[in-house]
């Protein structure tokens, strides 16, 4: 049977753990409630941190090329991305309602100064969602457009 001692190394710590001798025949902490500890921590982290790292509606910025630029509009979500080749500057956005629906795909080669939209329509009353895909020189950039209202 083995034994358990309270942990008093905490004022008010009333769990109890097990010591656990090391190799070098020191009393360590127990692995078990220090990998249950980091987790903790690490959750702890990830919830204060949630806000600023949430998904947002979609953020104007400048694209680079072969990287996602993430795309929320409304209920449907997704990323765009633009690839250089020849001079030629080809946009796809991949979106989908939901991780069900299938994806659909849009392409198109961009010139200095053309634009590609994106829109979801909203409801009866409602806005809909609009971004715009902008080439200026050798600049790609993804800014959300705001609609009057129906």
């Amino acid at each position: 049977m083995q034994q358990y001692r309270r942990d008093s190394d905490v004022p008010g710590n009333v769990r109890l753990s097990r010591p656990i001798l090391c190799l070098d025949g020191t009393r360590g902490e127990d692995p078990v409630e220090k990998t249950i500890r980091r987790v903790f921590s690490a959750l702890a982290l990830a919830i204060a941190l949630a806000p600023a790292l949430a998904p947002v509606a979609t953020q104007a910025g400048e694209m680079r090329p072969a990287h996602a630029h993430p795309i929320e509009l409304k209920s449907v979500t997704g990323v765009a991305y633009y690839t250089v080749e020849a001079g030629q500057y080809q946009v796809v956005a991949v979106l989908a309602a939901d991780d069900s629906a299938a994806p659909v795909r849009f392409v198109a080669t961009l010139e200095p100064g053309q634009r590609f939209t994106i829109s979801v329509p909203g409801a009866v009353g409602e806005r809909e969602a609009v971004i715009e895909i902008v080439r200026q020189g050798d600049t790609v950039i993804v800014a959300p457009v705001v609609v009057a209202s129906n």
